[in-house]
């Protein structure tokens, strides 16, 4: 089950401690205005994913077509097992600049000692098309109920609030990646007999969605 969040970020005081008292304060805070927001957001989103489910579902197959194309080169180099896992993972760098990806890689049984890149990206940016980025409601209400509120905790709370536009996006993929992996060309790569698929951070413990039958 996604579980969504509402002002849940980690606070930094002065000397690089972690702040809890002053996050549960903010978190309250935040909590009310975070909700409405996120309830005309999850709307708005909801009726765009209708317009553009098909971009997104086309843009995953190309992702994947492009991951094993690479995948095959390295195979052809000599560098590279046959695909024995897919990752689909959400970088750090990539919440913070709002930059709204997933990066898909293709590893041989090795896993992370494969040194051969089989790499792409994939957007979900036109699913948010229509949500505002305007914050300023959410940071006007905590400026209102907490004194000496910090551009960086306002920052925070932002940050917070966007993972749960990575959450809807997580959801999405457990829908089109197994529509996407079953239409495939399966030729140019070669691949192992099944092919687990998981999502989550990048390089940490993932969450298998799909297990791809190659032979069947």
């Amino acid at each position: 089950m996604i579980r969504y969040h509402f002002g849940q970020a980690v606070m930094v005081s002065e000397k690089g401690e972690m702040d809890m008292e002053r996050r549960e304060q903010l978190a309250m805070a935040a909590a009310e205005a975070m909700g409405r927001r996120f309830a005309a957001d999850i709307q708005i989103i909801f009726e765009e994913l209708t317009k553009c489910s098909e971009e997104l579902t086309e843009a995953m197959a190309q992702t994947l077509e492009e991951v094993l194309h690479q995948a095959a080169q390295g195979q052809q180099a000599g560098e590279k097992g046959p695909v024995s896992y897919l990752t689909i993972s959400f970088l750090q760098s990539d919440l913070l600049l709002g930059g709204y990806t997933f990066q898909v890689d293709g590893w041989d049984e090795e896993s992370y000692l494969d040194t051969w890149e089989a790499s792409a990206s994939w957007s979900f940016r036109p699913m948010l098309a229509q949500v505002s980025p305007e914050f300023s409601s959410v940071e006007q209400l905590v400026k209102k109920s907490l004194p000496r509120v910090q551009p960086y905790e306002v920052w925070e709370l932002e940050l917070a609030y966007r993972v749960n536009y990575y959450a809807i996006a997580i959801e999405c993929l457990g829908r089109i990646v197994p529509v996407c992996l079953e239409k495939l060309s399966r030729q140019e790569a070669e691949l192992a007999p099944e092919i687990p698929v998981t999502i989550g951070p990048y390089m940490e413990t993932q969450q298998l969605i799909y297990t791809w039958r190659t032979q069947a």
